[in-house]
């Protein structure tokens, strides 16, 4: 699916719910929110488990094996997360979503990619440092 195909189905779930709390935002715009934060975690993780069969479906698809490619993936659907935000905060003025949440619910879900982002980290920073050096 495309960020707006997710935007689309999530909007309703998020901000239009038929007995939520009603309020409005702060650019005016009115909305009804879950009545607790339990049925708004209910509905956040509706949608990271989306994207997670996803991401596993076109992971098995292109037949992903390699690190890189691995990351790459995760960076693919990580922008996606970040373009619902996007289309949250324009529409609504706000968001309910932790940007770069993608990527932070992955590597806690499969603890052993966290290993990939810290190598990556400490070889950027021995790249600064020799840069300082040179």
């Amino acid at each position: 699916m495309k960020a707006k195909d997710y935007f689309e189905k999530y909007r309703k779930l998020l901000y239009e719910v038929e007995d939520g709390i009603h309020m409005t935002l702060k650019n005016g715009t009115e909305v009804s929110l879950p009545k607790t934060k339990d049925g708004l975690t209910d509905v956040i993780s509706a949608l990271a488990d989306e994207f997670f069969k996803d991401f596993d479906s076109i992971r098995e698809k292109r037949k992903i094996r390699a690190p890189s490619a691995w990351k790459g993936l995760i960076e693919e659907f990580n922008d996606k997360w970040n373009a619902v935000i996007e289309l949250f905060t324009r529409e609504y003025g706000d968001h309910v979503l932790r940007r770069n949440g993608f990527r932070a619910l992955i590597i806690h879900r499969v603890p052993i990619l966290k290993a990939l982002y810290e190598v990556e980290k400490e070889n950027e920073t021995l790249e600064q440092q020799q840069a300082k050096g040179d």
